[in-house]
């Protein structure tokens, strides 16, 4: 829950205890909840998710609506889905420290926009 709620509070810029629902799916990404998940299946799944911990369809969840659609994110992914031939992105822009070795691997495998599929790195 530590990890999920302090990737909630980077994401709440205004400190508003709220995060709107496009700020969820980054996170989630950057949790890594996403990664080889069809991402019509988890578009679907995200959608639903939201409908359920915001019925008023504010467009805004809180760190206790945020962590009930990772899990059901999570599950879905743990559900052992088929993972499609286009799976959700992940960028670069989650390796922090260039220093890292796996920033190193990751310059090796990256295309040219800095992006790798994840048959890419075994």
């Amino acid at each position: 829950r530590a990890v999920w709620a302090q990737e909630f509070k980077s994401r709440d810029e205004s400190k508003s205890g709220f995060v709107d629902v496009e700020r969820v799916s980054f996170a989630l990404a950057k949790l890594r909840l996403l990664e080889d998940v069809d991402v019509a299946l988890a578009g679907a799944e995200l959608e639903a998710s939201v409908k359920i911990v915001d019925p008023a369809a504010s467009g805004a969840l809180d760190l206790d609506a945020f962590i009930a659609v990772g899990c059901a994110i999570r599950a879905l992914k743990l559900g052992g889905a088929a993972p499609s031939a286009k799976p959700v992105p992940v960028q670069r822009e989650y390796v922090f420290d260039d220093a890292h070795p796996f920033a190193a691997k990751f310059r090796s495998l990256a295309d040219a926009d800095g992006e790798m599929d994840g048959d890419s790195y075994r």
